[in-house]
């Protein structure tokens, strides 16, 4: 059984140095320790910046997951998401993981998520219920969202 045990987490989302809430988060968690006690790789996968910086960053990211994948083997895979772009980054790695038998964290920080589905088509909420279904785990950052969830 060991074998098939994730040994390695790969963890998606903004760069730190941008502003916002995934950024914030993840700055508070490296200043508490958590990448030094766990096998955790953070893969920035947007930042701010051009049209050609933010492709850039996407490629640097897919490469690095690939990367990832390979010397790891098993892992599991944690994602920070948002509405729109950010989802549908996000959603393309989940598909990957999926497929590749990795377990997902979603990690929702998006407070415009649910009205971000509600005027979506039926395409978009299918798609996410679809990668949000598969999701070992949701993590959400209220009660409201919870429920909602």
């Amino acid at each position: 059984m060991a074998a098939r045990d994730p040994s390695h987490i790969v963890m998606l989302g903004t760069d730190p140095r941008t502003h916002g809430g995934i950024s914030t988060v993840i700055r508070g968690w490296r200043a508490a320790g958590l990448f030094e006690r766990w096998p955790v790789d953070y893969v920035v996968t947007h930042r701010e910046g051009t049209r050609r910086q933010k492709l850039a960053t996407a490629w640097q990211a897919a490469l690095a997951c690939l990367d990832l994948a390979w010397r790891h083997g098993r892992g599991v895979l944690h994602v920070h998401a948002a509405s729109r772009w950010s989802f549908w980054r996000k959603g393309a790695y989940m598909m990957v993981a999926y497929l590749a038998g990795w377990p997902v964290v979603f990690h929702l920080h998006g407070g415009g998520f649910a009205r971000f589905l509600h005027e979506s088509g039926p395409f978009t909420r299918r798609i996410a219920r679809f990668l949000l279904d598969r999701a070992t785990a949701i993590v959400v950052l209220s009660e409201r969202w919870a429920a909602w969830i």
